[in-house]
């Protein structure tokens, strides 16, 4: 096969546009990873901080809870008190 100067021009002309848009095709495919690899990042980020509030309002949960035990507690204790205050003036009344 034989090149003439114009095929071999044309072949280096057209590796020079490939080579233009190889790069340019590179820079894209860069730029995409950077951002795909901050968006795993981020990710990462919300998924960490996601455990992280998880934990507490198991934590917040808990003490709930036992402040809602606690209440009923203190809420038959007082209760009881305010029964045993009751029966005491009650017996005063009929004592007079």
């Amino acid at each position: 096969m034989s090149f003439t100067k114009q095929s071999t021009d044309s072949l280096r002309e057209l590796n020079v546009k490939l080579l233009a848009e190889i790069a340019k095709l590179r820079k894209e495919n860069a730029e995409l990873r950077e951002k795909l690899l901050l968006k795993f990042a981020r990710s990462d980020e919300l998924e960490k901080t996601i455990a992280d509030y998880s934990v507490k309002i198991s934590k917040l949960n808990a003490v709930i809870v036992e402040l809602e035990k606690t209440n009923a507690v203190t809420a038959k204790l007082e209760n009881v008190d305010l029964k045993a205050e009751i029966a005491k003036l009650s017996q005063r009344c009929w004592q007079r």
